[in-house]
């Protein structure tokens, strides 16, 4: 009877190692039948059920394990620990402490008390039984120093970090230590403290591989991609099959706008490892960038067959979607994300701008306000204990600072003239170009420097510029209280720029053809050339608005026999206020999506906004019969096709020969 056990045993054995967990099952079954307290039979069921998930099965057969076999610690323990995998965090803490009454030194009972107040975000219990473990741990287990730096992620001591770490380098100087707390300080964006550490360990004789690539992801987290493009590199040299380095360096290659480069990593690295699912969605994030929508929409949904609950997956395939102005399915891809990860805030804040473009306002508000929570905005919002305004008149001190680019703070003045209305004092910090514009065009409000401190004892509540639109945009026929111009001209400087133009009866027609956005700037920028059709047409003198390094451009016209006049004493792109007096002297303007635009505008001046197709355009430029709603003087002309400004120049002569 043993020996066919024996045998019976083995068989199981041999059906686990295939994890052919099934017929191991039927094996096992087989052997409890007969001996219902086989204490083989039964640690291997326990397995068994862990693997295939199945945690309340493998709970039965536990509490018969520890009946048969009470004296064993090991049995004890490991039922806390499936406890704790199967999310009963109250009832592992019980059995787990259990054991530390009889062994107040178990390590791993530590550990797992530990995590269990971790989940149940008890985390100064948490810390204290983690440091208990490691305390009492004698080979420096990484597992434990990485838990504890999870905790401090939520406590956000970093003093009692640096110390611990200068007290366990006593004991354990190991790399694998240290690249642990670096790791810790990249994630919590202390990059200096990560940096100390990094130096450190890379001016010693031998280097780690692992250490190079978080020098690597810190120099990425900082947005220094070219940095971080050659320590993943040397990182690559010395672990050059470690897929994860490979696909970081197609991350930084997408960053850098290296598109065909990322495109040939992605692939290379899906071919070797198909089930890579962050490798399917940054594929596909590279091919949407490329306008290859098809394909990209493929990556996309095999991200989603992997993991189909990847807020990311669906967060892209959204705004591949969007772009595509299939705007309901993008609108189910967001809701998707949102659903199956409420924090993935990037994905609420993309799901902001289809609602704002789609003008359903008042929902896309609301959802707008989660660009703080998205680590990648542009802008970074004030550090203040003063609450937000709640849009209610008061006779507080309101504090409205400002935020993202030139451009936006000028879309956001638009509402300045409803916010003088409000009886509290006001003040708005903006970026210093703007501040001789909105200086003189609203008296009644009070301007600073964005980049100046505004101690917060000088205000009682605070708003980010952009949420005014939650105050005063609510609908569409909001709108309606705009006046326009709504910023004035400096009319001493705009008669003194007159007199340097053309005065021969010609239309005067300002151009700027170019956006430095560092993001999507290629996408709304165009060749000067590309305007060729519209500069050799007669009747028309051209006056160039285009900031930023044009010469070489300038100097290709010339050669064309092609004039663009230029106005002296006017920095393109320093001076916003002299550049205003330039529109403000001309009769139309023609641009991309850039400043310009904004300007020309908030002018009221008639405007030919020349936009791309699918990614480049942003939410703000909706258009109607009426023009646009933000700029009713601006006329939007939109490419027929990704990158295809020949279809926009040819609706643009249209408009120009009415």
């Amino acid at each position: 009877m043993r020996e066919m056990s024996n045998r019976t045993f083995e068989k199981a054995i041999n059906f686990i190692s295939k994890k052919n967990y099934e017929q191991a099952t039927k094996y096992i079954e087989e052997i409890l039948s007969t001996d219902s307290n086989s204490i083989e039979g039964l640690n291997l069921i326990i397995f068994i059920k862990v693997q295939t998930k199945k945690f309340d099965e493998a709970e039965v057969y536990m509490k018969r394990l520890i009946n048969v076999d009470p004296k064993n610690i090991s049995n004890k323990f490991n039922y806390g620990k499936l406890l704790l995998d199967n999310g009963k965090f109250d009832k592992s803490l019980i059995e787990n402490f259990e054991i530390l009454n009889d062994y107040p030194t178990h390590v791993n009972a530590l550990n797992n008390i530990s995590y269990c107040y971790y989940q149940l975000k008890k985390y100064d219990d948490a810390n204290y039984y983690v440091k208990k473990a490691i305390e009492y741990s004698t080979d420096g287990n990484l597992n434990l120093y990485k838990l504890y730096l999870k905790i401090q992620e939520f406590i956000k001591n970093f003093d009692e970090v640096k110390n611990y770490l200068n007290a366990i380098n006593c004991k354990y100087d190991t790399c694998e230590i240290k690249n642990v707390f670096i790791e810790f300080y990249i994630n919590t964006k202390n990059y200096n403290e990560a940096n100390a550490l990094l130096d450190d360990l890379l001016t010693s004789s031998f280097i780690n591989p692992y250490t190079l690539f978080l020098k690597g992801l810190n120099e990425y987290s900082q947005k220094n991609f070219e940095n971080a493009l050659i320590f993943f590199n040397n990182s690559l040299k010395l672990n050059s099959k470690n897929i994860y380095i490979h696909y970081n360096i197609g991350c930084t290659l997408l960053q850098l706008n290296k598109y065909d480069e990322a495109s040939k990593i992605f692939k290379n690295i899906l071919e070797k490892s198909p089930e890579y699912k962050d490798a399917w969605i940054n594929y596909g994030v590279t091919l949407h960038r490329q306008a290859k929508f098809s394909d990209a929409l493929i990556c996309f949904n095999k991200a989603i067959f992997l993991d189909d609950k990847s807020a990311e997956a669906w967060s892209n395939k959204g705004n591949l979607l969007f772009d595509l102005e299939k705007y309901e399915q993008a609108e189910e891809c967001y809701l998707s994300a949102k659903n199956f990860d409420s924090s993935y805030y990037q994905g609420i804040y993309n799901h902001s701008l289809l609602l704002l473009a789609t003008k359903d306002f008042l929902t896309g508000w609301k959802s707008f306000k989660y660009r703080w929570q998205w680590g990648g905005f542009s802008s970074t919002p004030i550090e203040t204990s003063k609450p937000e305004w709640s849009g209610t008149p008061s006779n507080k001190r309101l504090f409205i600072w400002g935020e993202q680019g030139i451009g936006d703070q000028i879309l956001y003045a638009s509402m300045f003239s409803d916010l003088q209305s409000f009886p509290q004092e006001k003040i708005i910090s903006v970026n210093k170009k703007l501040l001789p514009i909105f200086t003189r065009s609203f008296i009644n409000l009070s301007f600073i420097e964005k980049d100046n401190l505004f101690p917060e004892e000088r205000y009682d509540e605070h708003l980010p510029l952009g949420d005014l639109g939650g105050v005063l945009r609510p609908d569409i026929a909001s709108f309606d209280s705009v006046h326009f111009p709504y910023l004035l001209h400096d009319v001493a400087r705009t008669d003194k720029i007159r007199e340097q133009l053309p005065n021969n009866g010609n239309l005067i027609c300002g151009i700027s053809w170019k956006s430095l956005n560092q993001d999507i700037g290629d996408y709304k920028s165009m060749a000067l050339t590309e305007l060729m059709p519209l500069l050799q047409k007669d009747g028309i003198d051209f006056i160039n608005l285009q900031y930023g390094d044009t010469a070489q451009e300038l100097q290709e016209l010339r050669a064309n026999n092609v004039h663009l006049y230029e106005v002296d004493g006017v920095d393109l792109f320093e001076d916003v206020d002299g550049v205003l007096s330039i529109i403000q002297a001309c009769n139309i303007i023609i641009t991309v999506s850039n400043t310009t635009a904004h300007l020309a505008g908030a002018l009221g001046k008639r405007t030919y906004l020349l936009l791309p197709k699918g990614r480049g355009r942003l939410w703000y430029w909706h258009q109607s019969e009426n023009g646009n709603l933000w700029y009713p003087s601006i006329k939007v002309i939109e490419q027929d096709k990704p990158g295809d400004w020949n279809s926009a120049m040819q609706k643009l002569m249209v408009e120009i020969r009415k």
